[in-house]
């Protein structure tokens, strides 16, 4: 059975959490398809909604394949996707 769970993406959409209103409608309309799964190869996964700087990142990983190292997206996952 499961020990955990992470819920941080429940949490955001909660009144109490300090998020703009259209981000947390954004997050609450959003289907598994409007996602994409970011820092897979460095076995720290992330499920993030789509967007351009996503699509970069995405790239990133995908040219550096099995040789990337977190320095390499440092930049591009530091605070917001």
């Amino acid at each position: 059975g499961a020990e955990g769970m992470n819920m941080g993406t429940r949490f955001i959409v909660t009144e109490e959490a300090p998020v703009h209103e259209n981000v947390k409608q954004a997050i609450i309309d959003a289907s598994e398809l409007d996602t994409r799964l970011v820092m897979r190869p460095l076995r720290n996964t992330e499920r993030v909604l789509k967007n351009v700087a996503v699509d970069r990142l995405l790239e990133k990983e995908a040219a550096l394949g099995a040789d990337i190292k977190f320095e390499d997206i440092a930049e591009e996952v530091a605070g917001v996707y």
